[in-house]
């Protein structure tokens, strides 16, 4: 039985599924860079266990259709390994080509920021199951500190039923001060449970410390970001008091089971308030906070625009590309695995459109299904870019290689053909080949070996007919390997060693299949 689209659909599914668990599984134990190149590493290395996992299952399909030991196993090791590299590599680009957002200048004067950050055990959930289990949270804060001129402080508050300052107001103007700030933010964990009221205020005292060295200091703009998920003790006199001293706080509500009214009352106005849904959308909600209402300058004096619909566009088409390169990478994985410079070609582009197709199908269903902070959604788009990877890229092979009637050529000499790992019961010599054409013929062993010896006239070749159809045409068209090989001779293009080699068998053997 030859392996067909719907196998590798379900195959690539089942890949995609187990590939989203290994990238969350990254997603947790990589943590946030503080450099572009190392947030291109972290990608790179999160995509990584997608390909693993994907190219594993597609090299797999073949051999397991087809219950081939031999096949099965190569494709497993050779699909993991180029699926991994290919992961890899496609993440990483993905990364470099999503960083080439425009972006525009942005002057202000220099701020002191307290992050608080909800700490509460519904962060992290239980198995994944949480509002932010992946941190997203502190990768937001970390992009947002890297944005930060020398001239800016920040401090971090990490409260759950208690609230502890990790960094107090700090100025950023070294690298050492920078990366204790992540360092900091980098320890805010998901245990206890929610006090609103200890978190803002010991944010309010982090802002309210005094500086007199450090110039026109009670001129600084100060803005507080206080992320929660839930509900919570709270005492309202507190964001009377914020609003007194001239702090300006801004309210990231993350997940659905929220106390909206309470939060915006927070708020230093409501359009201070930002609901959010998905984690994953944390780091553009603080970026909006950063230059719509903090108006400072970044490190770079570049910072990306985020906000209008044509913005929102461009970062969606920005992220089918990531998932376009993964898929062509994982394609050209499987084209090697197959061996063939036509496979390649298929196999790469099947790649790259299931690629573009599931891509543009994983933010969609991350933004509807937002249950379980978005695991649901991912998890099934995961599953989704996977089969539309494994679907069309055999659909694509097909189409360009099986059924082109052209015989595929060899693309790496030192790695062997997928079709020369077939390994069947008719191998010259074995015992398996001895019960095949008995089977086949009627005859025992013996009467076998002396019909082989008998045969030592060779069938005339007909003449060839139509078009040169490969050998892999014939195996997959007929699902009896003798049929195959008698199609393939009564074409009129093959000689009788080229089946034998094709088919792992041997000259005399064809004869014998064919005088059967």
């Amino acid at each position: 039985m030859h392996a067909r689209s719907w196998h590798f659909m379900a195959s690539g599914g089942i890949g995609g599924g187990i590939g989203f668990a290994l990238m969350e599984f990254s997603n947790g134990v990589i943590p946030a860079g503080d450099t572009r190149w190392l947030d291109v590493l972290a990608m790179a290395g999160y995509f990584a266990g997608f390909g693993l996992a994907v190219g594993a299952a597609l090299g797999m399909t073949e051999g397991f259709v087809r219950k081939q030991a031999k096949m099965l196993r190569y494709g497993i090791v050779v699909g993991a390994v180029l699926g991994l590299a290919g992961g890899f590599i496609g993440g990483g680009l993905g990364q470099v080509i999503y960083g080439l957002v425009p972006g525009k200048n942005k002057v202000g004067s220099p701020s002191d920021i307290a992050i608080a950050l909800d700490s509460s055990t519904s962060m992290g959930g239980w198995l994944f199951f949480g509002n932010d289990p992946r941190g997203k949270r502190k990768t937001a804060s970390i992009k947002l500190v890297e944005k930060l001129t020398n001239q800016d402080r920040v401090a971090v508050i990490d409260f759950d039923h208690e609230a502890k300052t990790l960094l107090p107001l700090t100025r950023i103007n070294s690298s050492q001060a920078r990366k204790k700030a992540y360092a900091a933010i980098n320890r805010v964990d998901s245990s206890g449970g929610t006090n609103l009221a200890l978190g803002l205020s010991e944010a309010i005292a982090a802002l309210s410390i005094k500086n007199p060295d450090l110039p026109n200091w009670e001129k600084r703009m100060r803005h507080i970001i206080f992320l929660t998920d839930g509900e919570g003790y709270f005492e309202p006199e507190l964001a009377v008091r914020a609003r007194a001293q001239g702090m300006i706080v801004h309210v990231i509500g993350l997940g659905n089971a929220l106390s909206e009214g309470l939060l915006r009352s927070i708020a230093y106005t409501p359009d201070h308030y930002y609901p959010v849904k998905n984690a994953d959308d944390l780091i553009e909600t603080f970026q909006r906070i950063l230059t719509r209402n903090i108006n400072m300058i970044s490190r770079d004096e570049e910072v990306a625009e985020t906000e209008g619909p044509i913005a929102g566009i461009f970062r969606y088409l920005m992220r089918i590309i990531s998932w376009l390169i993964v898929g062509l990478a994982i394609g050209m994985g499987q084209g090697v695995r197959e061996n063939t410079k036509e496979d390649l070609r298929a196999c790469s582009l099947g790649g790259l459109i299931g690629g573009a197709a599931g891509g543009a199908l994983f933010d969609p269903l991350s933004s509807i299904l937002t249950f379980s902070g978005g695991l649901i959604g991912r998890a099934l788009g995961g599953i989704v870019v996977g089969a539309s990877i494994g679907g069309s890229m055999r659909m694509v092979q097909k189409k360009l290689v099986m059924d082109s009637g052209r015989e595929p050529t060899t693309f790496l000499k030192i790695l062997p053909r997928s079709s020369g790992l077939v390994i069947t019961d008719i191998e010259a010599g074995s015992d398996g080949y001895h019960n095949s054409v008995a089977a086949s013929t009627g005859q025992n062993d013996v009467e076998v070996e002396t019909e082989l010896k008998r045969n030592t006239l060779l069938p005339q070749r007909p003449e060839p007919n139509g078009r040169r159809k490969p050998l892999s045409f014939f195996r997959s068209r007929y699902h009896d390997p003798s049929e195959a090989m008698r199609q393939a001779f009564q074409s009129g293009h093959y000689e009788i060693e080229d089946i034998a080699d094709f088919f792992e068998s041997s000259p005399e053997f064809v004869i014998q299949v064919l005088q059967t």
